[in-house]
């Protein structure tokens, strides 16, 4: 316990205020939090297992030279991206969770190599005989200080316009990428280098902003006011569907809430603007399934989700557990059971062998 409490504090303290926690800060103003949450944990925990496993001959392996410069430029990299306005419509829902979580992950695996974090993790383990009780203290600690990071983060992408989040992002990342290489290369050391590369980095990042600038200039929505918009036409339809299906208190008495299947669901769809995702117990809704809900507009709503998945597949993507809850339960409604798949093609094949009278109005 005192071996994973020094780690803890020793951690906890180096990394408050520190270039990781705003990071941290910066990301999860942009993106959803469950993917900013898992790369961060892969980031450090890759970062942190590398450090406490062959932290000594890392140094000979690849000289701090090279670690700065590679991780200097990856920040910079990272940094330029920000500032583009990508069509997420166009991008795959596979593609889109594996770039923001590697994404996430690649910035802080970076941003640790060779810094004090990961310098102490080394010395740490070197002194000690719990190489894991040492791992697990310095990520704990990592990881509680960038969740008070996400905290501020998630406050600023609410009431930030996205704009500002793009520009203040890539100036975060190309700043500690420039100050990384000036750490570590002798030349960038001098006042007149420095002011003409920090020049050279203005006119790209001008060059990278002005798309999104002159979205913004136009009055054309960006790509996250653009999918909170559609969230709010899905929920707003999901909504209606539901709310027709439901029986109402003059044929099924007071309503049960949770306990009910359309109740759950109510609940759920409700949830779709918030990046959190609440679960519902589906054993609670035996007896509500045999109310005899209206087939037709469980059918419209399933169909309409599959039509999200074909048509928004990132907007999807960006809420999945909430929207495969709901299909679960239109799905219990027509079928008495649920396919629990979000692939189209496992879908397909899984009401094959359901009823003929319901599938062949279901459209995949």
């Amino acid at each position: 316990m005192a071996v994973f409490l020094k780690a803890f504090m020793l951690i906890f303290f180096a990394e408050m205020g520190d270039k990781t926690q705003i990071l941290a800060m910066s990301l999860a103003a942009k993106y959803p939090l469950r993917k900013v949450a898992l790369g961060i944990t892969i980031g450090v925990v890759a970062n942190h297992s590398l450090a406490i496993l062959v932290g000594y001959f890392l140094g000979q392996w690849f000289p701090e030279f090279w670690m700065g410069i590679v991780a200097g430029l990856m920040f910079i990299v990272f940094g330029l991206l920000s500032f583009r306005v990508q069509d997420d419509e166009e991008d795959g829902e596979n593609k889109i969770k594996l770039s923001i979580v590697m994404t996430v992950a690649m910035a802080f695996f970076l941003g640790e190599l060779g810094d004090k974090t990961q310098l102490t993790a080394i010395a740490l383990a070197t002194e000690g005989a719990f190489p894991l009780i040492v791992l697990l203290g310095t990520v704990s600690a990592m990881l509680v200080t960038a969740a008070i990071g996400i905290a501020i983060g998630l406050v600023l992408g609410k009431n930030v316009p996205e704009v500002l989040i793009k520009l203040a992002s890539g100036v975060i990342f190309i700043l500690f990428g420039a100050f990384k290489l000036i750490e570590v290369i002798p030349t960038l050391q001098s006042m007149g280098v420095q002011a003409l590369m920090f020049v050279l980095l203005s006119l790209f990042s001008g060059v990278f902003l002005q798309p999104t600038y002159q979205l913004w200039k136009d009055g054309e929505l960006l790509p996250m006011q653009k999918m909170a918009a559609h969230l709010k036409v899905i929920k707003k339809e999901l909504s209606e569907f539901s709310q027709g299906a439901c029986l109402g208190e003059d044929k099924c008495g007071r309503c049960a809430g949770v306990n009910c299947v359309i109740g759950q669901t109510k609940l759920l769809i409700d949830d779709l603007e918030n990046k959190r995702s609440i679960s519902y117990s589906l054993e609670l809704l035996d007896q509500s399934l045999k109310k005899g809900f209206n087939t037709t507009l469980i059918i419209g709503a399933l169909n309409q989700i599959l039509l999200y998945r074909r048509e928004h597949p990132e907007i999807v993507a960006s809420r999945s557990k909430q929207f495969m809850e709901i299909q679960m339960r239109f799905e219990l409604i027509l079928f008495g059971e649920s396919s629990h798949t979000e692939s189209s093609d496992a879908f397909a094949a899984w009401l094959k062998s359901r009823k003929k009278e319901i599938t062949n109005r279901i459209i995949v």
